[in-house]
């Protein structure tokens, strides 16, 4: 009896761990399109530190449509609702920051920061749609 039950038992924890054994499930799709950025040949979507940063002027001359960026500058003003307007030394540029994503209570106006997102151009309006912030001093380098 006592070796029925202790068979039983390991065949059960045995399949436990093997229901365990994967590492990294895939990353979900969002999009539609099936298009959710940059893709490298693993299938995993590039971070912000594992892609080039842009300058405003090079976004706003690119006017590319649902182009991934990161920009590095400070944001100089508040427009009205999420709408900034970030600047760099090359120009500044309208970008829409929703309030969950800007951590307000940690990032003064005016510092330093990192930021990634998607291009916008809407009537011939180029914005950018921040996916990500943060202070440029504690990017991961």
């Amino acid at each position: 009896m006592r070796r029925a039950l202790l068979a039983a038992l390991l065949i059960g924890l045995s399949g436990a761990l093997a229901a365990q054994g994967q590492v990294e499930p895939p990353i979900a799709n969002d999009d539609p399109a099936g298009q959710e950025g940059p893709r490298p040949e693993n299938g995993r979507l590039q971070t912000a530190a594992a892609m080039q940063v842009s300058t405003v002027k090079e976004v706003l001359a690119s006017r590319q449509d649902d182009q991934d960026v990161v920009l590095r500058g400070r944001i100089v003003r508040h427009l009205r609702g999420d709408d900034y307007i970030f600047a760099d030394e090359t120009g500044e540029i309208e970008i829409e920051l929703d309030d969950d994503d800007f951590p307000r209570d940690r990032i003064p106006m005016d510092t330093e920061v990192e930021i990634r997102g998607e291009v916008d151009l809407d009537r011939n309006k180029v914005t950018v749609e921040v996916d990500e912030i943060m202070e440029a001093a504690a990017r991961p380098r």
